[in-house]
């Protein structure tokens, strides 16, 4: 890895930092950065020198003080740089975590992703477990990302291969739900020219009413513009609740892209986030996912949903 210190003129306060709520910083560390990868790294391989278990901790967290009440009263700490993978691999990484933010970069702000390989030749796992609380937000690469209105805030290259993503959540998450997507869970950055190829699996084991859990095979929740995008692999349930209606039990939304719209902002929550009033926009994407009928759970997929926009 290298950092790149040269300026950028329009953009001078993004920090990696931590903040409680969106007033208070608690503290700070460097300035807008901009880091390039510049080798092939293999976390299976990693880990083996160093004789320790293949579990990578998401880069960047959160909690939402507020429990599953409505208005947000978060405490995170996020990656608000630039990244470029420069189109070499990030490689065999395991996550168990019971984060609200789970992906190789839990939670960003502002930041800018380019040119990112994100693969698994040893069938690796991403996966929520079933401990976590509160809403939360599970992806490939990022599990939140906030585009914060800065318009240099994009995905750009970049794809996730090889990989099962598991939503295995016990606990009902309250306001915001849940979010689940082959390259990010939730976001309002625009997407693209990037792919996502994985298997996700959805085990939650909540099912009160008003529970919302959002799958795509692109982005969980997404408010933005996606351009010239892949999205294959599968979707399956293996939860043991039965759709009923929403206010009898918890729904799962499914889409090859994108499953659904509806982004948590409020609270501390709002001036990191950005606008999530933006108009969904799908263009010259194409998905081929293995899906579960709707309505069924418990069951292995049986219908593939081919789309072209």
């Amino acid at each position: 890895m290298s950092q790149n210190k040269w300026g950028w003129n329009t953009f001078k306060d993004k920090y990696t930092y931590q903040v409680y709520g969106d007033t208070r910083t608690v503290s700070g560390s460097g300035k807008e950065l901009y880091w390039n990868q510049t080798h092939d790294l293999n976390a299976s391989s990693e880990y083996r020198t160093l004789g320790k278990t293949n579990n990578f901790t998401p880069i960047g967290s959160m909690h939402d003080n507020a429990g599953s009440t409505a208005t947000a009263d978060p405490t995170m700490s996020y990656f608000a740089s630039h990244y470029d993978g420069q189109a070499y691999t990030i490689k065999n990484v395991e996550i168990h975590s019971n984060a609200e933010c789970v992906g190789i970069f839990g939670i960003t702000v502002g930041a800018t992703v380019k040119n990112v390989v994100v693969y698994s030749d040893e069938g690796n796992v991403i996966e929520a477990t079933k401990d976590g609380v509160s809403w939360y937000c599970v992806g490939g690469l990022v599990g939140f990302a906030a585009g914060r209105d800065n318009p240099a805030s994009v995905f750009t290259n970049c794809t996730v291969s090889g990989y099962t993503i598991q939503d295995n959540h016990a606990n009902a998450p309250g306001w915001g739900g849940g979010s689940v997507g082959g390259l990010v869970g939730m976001t309002n950055m625009d997407i693209t020219n990037c792919s996502a190829v994985t298997d996700i699996i959805i085990n939650i084991g909540y099912n009160g009413p008003y529970q919302n859990l959002r799958v795509g095979g692109i982005a969980g929740v997404f408010r933005g513009a996606v351009r010239y995008c892949y999205a294959g692999g599968s979707m399956r349930s293996t939860a043991k609740s039965w759709y009923n209606s929403y206010d009898r039990g918890a729904n799962i939304w499914m889409g090859g892209l994108v499953g659904g719209i509806v982004m948590r902002n409020s609270g501390g929550l709002a001036t990191l986030v950005g606008d999530v009033s933006r108009v969904l926009k799908v263009e010259n994407c194409y998905s081929y996912v293995e899906m579960p009928k709707r309505g069924k759970a418990n069951e292995a997929p049986t219908a593939w949903e081919s789309s072209v926009c």
